[in-house]
């Protein structure tokens, strides 16, 4: 599969709950695959685990339920497992999602917008408070009734 790959692009894999292998063919099957420097693990109905084996373009992926039962185990011959690439619509949304962002952070601050955004919570730009403790007024305690 690894010398298809090469020659032709053409990506394969195999499902290792369909391939017959007992404890020791699994485990000479991980030892001779080794690991590599590269893993991910993705969440979705469950985690899903991929890893790069220590052969550069042979991933073993692993997919398990919420109980962390395994439902699928894999070897995926390819240049990046099909579940770590970008859809193309994932990609118009995440193009959407950054011009959006972008957008929001290059926008200049409007004076104007600020001083009606402070009128309507009761504030008047440009007012200054005026300070009570020096005015001829007591301040009043409670409703305003006489005690």
């Amino acid at each position: 599969m690894l010398d298809t790959l090469l020659s032709s692009g053409q990506c394969d894999s195999i499902d290792l709950h369909r391939t017959p292998l007992g404890p020791d063919d699994r485990a000479k099957l991980e030892d001779v695959l080794g690991q590599g420097e590269l893993s991910a693990t993705a969440d979705c109905l469950g985690p899903t685990h991929v890893r790069e084996t220590a052969i550069s373009g042979v991933w073993w992926i692993t997919h398990r339920d919420e109980q962390a039962r395994v439902l699928g185990e894999f070897i995926e011959v390819t240049l990046c497992p099909e579940m770590l690439r970008s859809s193309p619509s994932d990609l118009r949304s995440g193009l959407d999602r950054l011009s959006a962002r972008l957008s929001r952070q290059a926008q200049p601050v409007d004076p104007g917008a600020i001083a009606d955004r402070l009128k309507a919570i009761g504030i008047q730009p440009g007012a200054h408070f005026h300070d009570i403790s020096k005015s001829d007024q007591k301040p009043q305690r409670g409703n305003g009734d006489a005690d």
